[in-house]
């Protein structure tokens, strides 16, 4: 077959000498009957052939349909010789049409080419002629060729010839890469993944030659990895794999960061190809044991992946590499494997082991500062890779164990449930894995430290409650004391931030079920914490559980055994202080929460409370302060059986101290809301004593000379409920100081002076006042009818009788009643005055004349 000779745009067809020579050249041996064929085909699309050189694009059309219709359209395909041999005849004119102006016919000529293609012609045939031309189209710095759809015909073609060509594609180097760092970042999709595929396919074809021009190509990826598609950022990243595999040894440098970023892509096919190739870097990689620092985090970070199948992937390729480099270096891992902590019955092969140790030292501390990174994705993937780090780390993390303490005290607190957790789980990892010695020595100093922040605070307390929950019993034993020194150290539980007091519960919890009854030795300490913790939190129930599970643990019957074994020396540690307290000092509510909680052992602890007490409700002190313990007294007046007075009567001898020291100095009238407030709460602690039957005649006879005088001043306070408390106070201590009010005349004395301020609230605004006053009036004229010198005091009686008839008449039916009652038990006294007085008011009685007859009728 002769070669077609263009003369003026038109093909004619040489001797058949000629074209065997020429097929010769090219490789194609045809026989007789197929360079027959040949030379007929060539004639009879002869005029086809030169219709492609006009300008009517209709005819172009027509002509490569029909070339293709006569040649690899046939219904009886053509033998491949003679179908390489047209091939060779067409390839110049076909490929010319690649530059038409004519968008169908660009087309029709890359599909005719592709078509050739498939029967894997002679590379030297086309080559030198396809190459140069999709150059042109693809592989300019300005896109040639405008048709999307075509540029991806062309990059499929090419895709075609690269699986053809193999080795004979090494001359094209600089032209092939001309054409893929401009179609890896083409605007259409489609076109950058077939970009992607044929770098991928050039780099394994040819990789002694790819190796001089694959820095050119990492740019462009790099590009194309942030693509919105997934499909593009898929073959992208296998791309990027073999340029890495086959290209420049410092590629990796270029492109770790970016596929490291790829860990936290949402679509898991993307993740699945990049631990893929990242699991083929650890094995092929040729300078890999130099970047293993490097590649590791790629793709351990796969191994917690929240699908399945991608963590099943990354482990596996890891324990390939692994097995890898055991082999690698098994003279070397021998004496480790033997002699070593590692088991031979771990799944997980000593070489991945091995690995992990050698290079954590460089990897932890650029982790460390991914765990306060602003994005949320970057945080939580470093969360979890340090996770699987220490799967592999194991005991020798400890010579990192500070630093590792410190990257983990922000990521506990990370506002990411999950984050935080991976990060707590860290923290199991290594209470389980270090001797305790080593991670105590580094958190129990952080938590005693005075110039800690709450946040650190918080964070050391998650960190300290993890530990100690995954730690072998037998090596926390022997820091119990440790523990028990730090959990109940100032900084610690006496901090006031809610979060700070919500870890503190958990670290306490977990003391406590990890320790069980080995706490028995420091249970002072631990039921210090507690009591400190129940004074500031909100959480006072968490805070009373807390004590219910210390009392369990060490099997006493409930936590009331706690208190009783343990609340006199807390309270002597809070003695010394108690003249400094302010109601901003951490001391006072201490001892408030002590006493409300710690029940019967108060009574016997009586010589160091009240002396406490009496100093902090002295007048010198915050009337707030006063008031707070002023409330305190109350409730232990009003539980006294199960508090002050629950052992052998111990209030007793206290109560004298208690009316004279404390409540006395605060019943006298000091101007201002806040004293009036407090002269209350001191009226309601005495009337509480009183009714609580805890004064007793000898304690009156200590305290009447200063008692009585305030009582008749506060009877008439601007405060109501303190004049009713008064009166309710009256109504109880005349009876017990009866034997006082009639053994002299300084008794009458007494007696006497409470006439005129219990004739005056009579006439009190309130009428709960005026008819607990004639209740009074009840309890005195009672003592009178005993003992009173009537002749002698018969002005006193007869201003008494005068003022309360005067209130029978009352509108109010309530007090009319009250006031009779009083006037009833005054007859016996001397009803001559009463029948006498009786008689002088009736005529000026409106409501009440029926009352006044009855009077009369007794008194005769």
């Amino acid at each position: 077959m002769t070669t077609p000779v263009e003369k003026k745009g038109k093909l004619t067809i040489g001797e058949e000498p000629q074209q065997a020579q020429a097929t010769s050249q090219l490789g194609i041996e045809l026989n007789d009957a197929e360079r027959e064929q040949c030379q007929q085909l060539l004639k009879s699309i002869e005029r086809d052939v030169n219709c492609l050189s006009v300008e009517a694009r209709s005819k172009k059309k027509k002509a490569l349909e029909s070339i293709s219709k006569a040649t690899v359209e046939r219904k009886t395909p053509l033998p491949l010789p003679v179908q390489h041999a047209v091939f060779a005849e067409l390839a110049k004119p076909l490929l010319k049409k690649y530059e038409d102006s004519v968008e169908k016919v660009r087309t029709l000529s890359v599909e005719l080419i592709s078509k050739f293609l498939i029967s894997r012609p002679r590379p030297e045939v086309y080559l030198p002629y396809l190459i140069p031309v999709i150059v042109r189209r693809l592989g300019q710095k300005d896109i040639k060729e405008p048709s999307e759809e075509l540029r991806l015909l062309m990059m499929k073609q090419l895709e075609s010839v690269i699986g053809i060509a193999g080795k004979d594609l090494s001359v094209y180097i600089d032209e092939f890469t001309d054409i893929l760092v401009r179609t890896i970042v083409d605007p259409f999709p489609e076109v950058k993944r077939m970009g992607c595929r044929c770098t991928a396919l050039i780099a394994k074809a040819i990789p002694e030659r790819f190796h001089m021009t694959s820095k050119r190509i990492v740019e462009p990826l790099l590009l194309t990895l942030g693509h919105q598609h997934s499909k593009v950022r898929n073959v992208c990243i296998r791309a990027i794999g073999a340029t890495v595999t086959y290209g420049s040894a410092d590629i990796l440098e270029e492109v770790r960061i970016a596929m490291a970023q790829m860990t936290m892509d949402t679509n898991p096919t993307v993740r699945r190809s990049l631990y893929t190739v990242a699991g083929r870097w650890l094995c092929d990689y040729k300078d890999r044991y130099s970047y293993w620092h490097k590649l590791l985090p790629l793709l351990l970070t796969g191994e917690t992946d929240e699908v399945e199948e991608i963590s099943t992937l990354a482990r596996e390729s890891f324990i390939k590499a692994g097995r890898l480099y055991e082999k690698e270096n098994e003279d070397k891992l021998k004496e480790k494997i033997e002699f070593g902590e590692y088991s031979e019955a771990s799944p997980t092969p000593y070489g991945c082991v091995d690995i992990v140790q050698q290079n954590f030292s460089k990897i932890f501390p650029g982790l460390m500062k991914d765990l306060v990174d602003w994005s949320e994705m970057k945080r939580r993937q470093s969360s979890r890779l340090l996770e699987t780090l220490l799967n592999y780390e194991g005991s020798h993390v400890t010579m990192h164990i500070r630093g590792v303490i410190d990257g983990l005290s922000q990521g506990v607190l990370d506002e990411e449930d999950d984050i935080a957790e991976n990060c707590c789980e860290s923290c199991r990892k290594i209470g389980s894995y270090v001797d305790v010695e080593a991670w105590s020595s580094v958190i129990l100093p952080a938590l005693k430290s005075e110039g800690a922040t709450q946040r650190a605070l918080c964070s050391n307390l998650i960190m300290l409650g993890m530990f100690v929950q995954s730690a072998p019993l037998d090596g926390l034993a022997s820091h119990i004391q440790n523990f028990a020194e730090t959990i109940s150290h100032p900084s610690v539980c006496q901090s006031v931030e809610r979060e700070t007091q919500e870890e503190f519960i958990v670290a306490m919890n977990a003391f406590l079920d990890k320790f069980g009854s080995a706490v028995a030795s420091q249970s002072q300490l631990f039921f210090n914490a507690i009591v400190y913790l129940l004074s500031t939190t909100h959480a006072k129930n968490d805070a009373v559980a807390l004590l219910d599970k210390l009392a369990a643990a060490q099997d006493l019957e409930d936590k009331q055994v706690l208190f009783d074994r343990h609340t006199k020396k807390l309270l002597e540690s809070l003695s010394p202080t108690a003249d400094s307290w302010t109601k901003h000092r951490l001391e006072q509510r201490v001892f408030v929460t002590l006493l409300a909680h710690a029940g019967p052992v108060v009574g016997e602890l009586l010589e160091i409370v009240i002396p406490i007490i009496q100093t902090n409700t002295h007048p010198d002190k915050d009337i707030e302060v006063r008031a707070s313990f002023f409330a305190l007294l109350g409730k232990l007046l009003t539980t006294a059986p199960e508090t002050l007075n629950a052992r052998d009567n111990a209030f007793h001898k206290f109560a004298a101290i208690v009316i004279n020291e404390v409540i006395a100095p605060s019943l006298v009238w000091i101007a201002g809301e806040k004293a009036s407030a407090l002269r209350t709460a001191a009226s309601s602690c005495l009337w509480t004593m009183f009714s609580s039957n805890l004064v007793a005649m000898e304690h009156l006879e200590q305290s009447m000379d200063k008692l009585l005088p305030l009582l008749v001043s506060l009877a008439d306070d601007d405060v109501m409920q303190t004049r009713f408390l008064v009166m309710k106070t009256l109504q109880l201590l005349v009876p017990i100081y009866k034997p006082g009010f009639k053994s002299s005349y300084e008794g009458y004395d007494k007696l006497h002076s409470l006439i005129v301020p219990l004739n005056k609230r009579l006439n009190d605004s309130s009428d709960d006042i005026r008819v607990q006053t004639c209740r009074v009036w009840v309890e005195v004229f009672a003592m009178m009818k005993e003992a009173y010198n009537t002749s002698l005091y018969k002005a006193h009686i007869e201003a008494s009788f005068s003022d309360l008839i005067i209130h029978l008449d009352d509108e109010n039916e309530t007090i009319r009643q009250f006031v009779f009652q009083a006037l009833e038990s005054a007859v016996g006294i001397d009803d001559e005055v009463l029948r006498a007085t009786v008689l002088t008011k009736k005529s000026m009685q409106l409501h009440s004349k029926e009352l006044c007859e009855k009077l009369i009728k007794q008194c005769s």
